[in-house]
């Protein structure tokens, strides 16, 4: 596995949800690779996933925006 991404009505529910997203970003902490996690820059998600040391990786917003990297957020191409 290369990234994890939540899908769908998750996908947009960790951008605003601190629960969903501390417990998302747990689940793939808990894992044994601990892969980068994909979503929108500036998302509960990642300020979550963040806090555990995870990797990030800004996806495109609807209009088609990358969010800028930092020092955990990479553009989505790099994760190959």
């Amino acid at each position: 596995m290369s990234y994890v991404k939540p899908h769908g009505a998750l996908y947009n529910t960790v951008v605003t949800n601190a629960g969903q997203a501390c417990a998302g970003a747990a689940a793939v902490q808990a894992g044994d690779a601990a892969p980068p996690v994909l979503g929108l820059h500036e998302s509960a998600m990642f300020d979550a996933a963040r806090e555990l040391g995870l990797r990030c990786v800004a996806g495109r917003s609807q209009t088609g925006h990358i969010g800028p990297p930092d020092n955990c957020c990479h553009l989505a191409n790099r994760v190959r």
